[in-house]
C-alpha cells in the first residue's frame, strides 16, 4: 500500500519537473526568438535611417 502510494507521488513528481523543464526551455526559446526579432527591427531601423539620409 504504501510502495504503490511512493510509487504514484514519484511519478507525479517526474512529471511536474518535466513540465517545468518544458515551460522553461519555451521560455528561453522565445526570449530568443524576442531578442532576434528585436535585432532584426533595430537593424531596419538603421537601413531606414540610412536610406533616409541618402536622399
Amino acid at each position: 500500500m504504501e510502495f504503490g502510494f511512493l510509487l504514484v507521488v514519484d511519478g507525479c513528481l517526474l512529471l511536474f519537473i518535466f513540465y517545468l523543464f518544458e515551460v522553461i526551455s519555451n521560455l528561453i526559446k522565445r526570449q530568443s526568438e524576442t531578442f532576434a526579432l528585436l535585432r532584426f527591427l533595430r537593424h531596419n531601423d538603421w537601413i531606414r535611417i540610412l536610406t533616409q539620409n541618402t536622399q
